[in-house]
């Protein structure tokens, strides 16, 4: 989640197309990732059985086994770079 803050933070600070871009990603990803944490919380359909259940997973244990471990990474991603085009000299262009 803090690669959501970061982007979120990017686009406030420099508003401008990468940082817009960066808010929609990473509040999209956030999204995403609460959602499938809170269908494995509550055992919406069996959601948090992803991590045992091969070779018969049904859909939402895949989608949820998927967000939760690639979505974090995404996430984290999201605020490297954040924090990259916060750091980057601002030029304005004529």
């Amino acid at each position: 989640m803090t690669g959501l803050a970061l982007a979120v933070l990017t686009a406030i600070v420099r508003p401008n197309r990468t940082a817009a871009l960066l808010a929609i990603v990473g509040g999209t990803l956030g999204i995403a990732w609460i959602l499938a944490w809170v269908a494995e919380r509550t055992d919406f359909h069996d959601a948090d059985g992803w991590g045992d259940c091969w070779p018969s997973c049904s859909a939402i244990q895949t989608a949820t086994g998927a967000t939760l471990t690639y979505g974090t990474l995404l996430l984290a991603f999201v605020g490297v770079v954040s924090v990259a085009s916060l750091v980057r000299p601002y030029r304005r262009t004529r």
